[in-house]
């Protein structure tokens, strides 16, 4: 998906010396008609190479009625390297109306270039939520009404043999059904063309919780959580729901890092937060009515 297209400048720059030398000796006209001629020759070019590919191109993250980077990359195929789709959900589940932090890393050794294309689909394969860009990305129009998300030309630089593009993902409103996120990815090799290049796939898929009842369950049992976020080091405040026995933290990896037993008849505790770290957790409440979730920051 990353390309080259400045390869063609000093080409360009020299067919523009000539046509001035050789316009002495010819009227204005052809003067004008030889520039246009160059003009279009630097376009079509560009064109034929996919200067969309520089700045990031759409439609070719790999999902259903889409291609892969390969399209443009003739003769390229995957090597030794990778691409990793990751997402702060927990148990591989969302909730209508959150936003989520995610990330596409690409790792080849020996490569400095990279670029990639993601969508977000619903079952139907429909747009699902919303793409927010990052540092080094942008959000585009995609075909069949999908919303793209892709490099820029600036952020195609890596380190290392790798690169990270960070961006959010806010889920649906209105549907709680399994996302799958699709991405390509290419790992450029810098020679100039389109082959050698590297091209890695990879999907994420996610399913909804119930849109209503997480929300409704929190208002009508009052469960509230206060402070929200909380310094790191002081404790919340935890109201509890009726029937509640244990009160959990867990992190974005799905590890629970703090488990409290609560006794009966007890509607509030203090969970501390003195071996947390700065982040996002999901604090999980268990009560004889079932799992209710809420999520907490700590700064």
């Amino acid at each position: 998906m990353y390309d080259k297209n400045l390869d063609f400048l000093p080409l360009f720059l020299f067919l523009v010396y000539i046509n001035a030398t050789h316009s002495k000796l010819y009227c204005m006209k052809y003067v004008f008609t030889s520039i246009i001629s160059i003009a279009l020759l630097f376009a079509a070019y560009k064109g034929f190479t996919g200067t969309e590919n520089a700045s990031g191109k759409t439609g070719a993250s790999g999902a259903p009625g889409e291609v892969t980077c390969t399209s443009c990359h003739s003769g390229s195929s995957g090597g030794s390297g990778s691409v990793t789709l990751t997402g702060d959900f927990v148990n591989s589940e969302y909730t209508g109306g959150q936003t989520y932090n995610m990330s596409v890393v690409i790792a080849d050794a020996g490569i400095s270039k990279f670029g990639f294309n993601l969508v977000a689909l619903k079952a139907d394969d429909t747009n699902a939520g919303s793409l927010t860009a990052g540092t080094g990305s942008q959000v585009l129009p995609g075909p069949m009404s999908r919303q793209n998300i892709t490099h820029t030309s600036a952020g195609t630089a890596g380190s290392g043999g790798q690169k990270t593009f960070n961006f959010t993902w806010t889920a649906p409103t209105d549907y709680n059904g399994q996302v799958t996120f699709y991405v390509a990815a290419n790992a450029a090799n810098g020679d100039g063309g389109t082959n050698g290049d590297k091209i890695y796939t990879s999907s994420l898929q996610v399913s909804g919780t119930a849109i209503t009842s997480l929300d409704a369950g929190i208002q009508s049992q009052q469960w509230v959580v206060f402070p929200n976020p909380v310094i790191a080091g002081n404790v919340m405040q935890v109201s509890l729901v009726s029937g509640a026995h244990t009160v959990s933290i867990i992190d974005m990896q799905g590890r629970t890092l703090v488990r409290m037993p609560v006794a009966k008849a007890i509607d509030k505790i203090s969970v501390p937060t003195s071996t947390l770290e700065r982040g996002i957790y999901i604090m999980k409440m268990e009560s004889e009515a079932g799992v209710q979730l809420k999520r907490i920051q700590v700064e």
